[in-house]
Protein backbone atom coordinates (compact mmCIF):
# COMPACT_ATOMS: atom_id res chain seq x y z
CA UNK A 1 0.00 0.00 0.00
CA UNK A 2 2.69 2.26 1.10
CA UNK A 3 4.54 1.87 -2.36
CA UNK A 4 1.44 2.67 -4.12
CA UNK A 5 0.78 5.92 -2.21
CA UNK A 6 4.64 6.87 -2.76
CA UNK A 7 3.83 6.32 -6.76
CA UNK A 8 0.97 7.98 -6.56
CA UNK A 9 2.39 11.24 -5.12
CA UNK A 10 5.12 10.96 -7.44
CA UNK A 11 3.08 10.95 -10.32
CA UNK A 12 1.00 13.74 -8.84
CA UNK A 13 4.16 16.00 -8.32
CA UNK A 14 5.16 15.25 -11.75
CA UNK A 15 1.78 16.37 -13.52
CA UNK A 16 1.70 19.32 -11.60
CA UNK A 17 1.63 22.56 -14.11
CA UNK A 18 4.29 24.52 -13.89
CA UNK A 19 4.08 27.61 -12.25
CA UNK A 20 3.91 30.86 -13.81
CA UNK A 21 7.50 32.81 -12.89
CA UNK A 22 6.68 35.34 -9.84
CA UNK A 23 5.97 38.79 -11.00
CA UNK A 24 8.81 41.06 -10.88
CA UNK A 25 8.68 44.53 -10.10
CA UNK A 26 10.46 46.91 -12.12
CA UNK A 27 12.86 48.89 -10.36
CA UNK A 28 13.18 52.74 -11.54
CA UNK A 29 16.98 53.00 -12.58
CA UNK A 30 16.46 55.52 -15.14
CA UNK A 31 16.09 58.24 -12.53
CA UNK A 32 19.05 59.95 -11.34
CA UNK A 33 18.96 61.04 -7.53
CA UNK A 34 17.78 64.41 -6.84
CA UNK A 35 20.45 66.44 -6.89
CA UNK A 36 20.10 69.15 -4.47
CA UNK A 37 20.78 72.80 -5.75
CA UNK A 38 22.81 75.58 -4.28
CA UNK A 39 18.97 77.41 -4.86
CA UNK A 40 17.34 75.15 -2.95
CA UNK A 41 15.55 76.23 0.50
CA UNK A 42 15.92 74.49 3.12
CA UNK A 43 13.70 75.24 6.55
CA UNK A 44 15.00 74.06 10.50
CA UNK A 45 13.97 75.08 13.48
CA UNK A 46 16.08 76.77 15.86
CA UNK A 47 15.49 78.09 19.68
CA UNK A 48 17.02 81.32 20.37
CA UNK A 49 19.35 81.16 23.55
CA UNK A 50 17.54 82.14 26.65
CA UNK A 51 14.23 81.41 24.75
CA UNK A 52 11.49 78.32 25.25
CA UNK A 53 9.90 79.22 21.75
CA UNK A 54 11.96 77.95 18.94
CA UNK A 55 11.32 79.98 14.99
CA UNK A 56 11.27 78.89 11.41
CA UNK A 57 14.14 79.37 9.31
CA UNK A 58 14.46 79.19 5.75
CA UNK A 59 17.95 79.96 3.55
CA UNK A 60 18.79 78.61 0.41
CA UNK A 61 20.91 75.60 0.66
CA UNK A 62 24.52 78.18 -0.36
CA UNK A 63 23.28 80.69 3.13
CA UNK A 64 23.23 77.55 5.18
CA UNK A 65 26.80 76.50 4.34
CA UNK A 66 28.37 79.96 4.32
CA UNK A 67 26.63 80.42 7.63
CA UNK A 68 28.23 76.65 8.78
CA UNK A 69 31.67 77.73 7.53
CA UNK A 70 31.30 81.44 9.27
CA UNK A 71 30.29 79.67 12.60
CA UNK A 72 32.74 77.11 12.49
CA UNK A 73 35.84 80.06 11.51
CA UNK A 74 34.75 81.54 14.67
CA UNK A 75 34.64 78.75 16.71
CA UNK A 76 38.02 77.63 15.73
CA UNK A 77 39.99 79.47 17.77
CA UNK A 78 38.19 79.29 20.81
CA UNK A 79 38.31 75.33 20.56
CA UNK A 80 42.10 75.60 20.21
CA UNK A 81 42.78 77.46 23.45
CA UNK A 82 40.56 74.47 25.42
CA UNK A 83 43.24 72.88 27.84
CA UNK A 84 43.99 69.26 26.94
CA UNK A 85 42.41 67.79 30.07
CA UNK A 86 38.67 68.96 29.19
CA UNK A 87 39.24 67.12 25.82
CA UNK A 88 40.09 63.87 27.64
Amino acid sequence: MVPLLMAGLVFAAAETPPQPPPKSVSPVISEAPHKPKPSDPVCHQETPTGSHFSATVCETRLEAEARTRRDQKALDPTLRNVPKSFTH
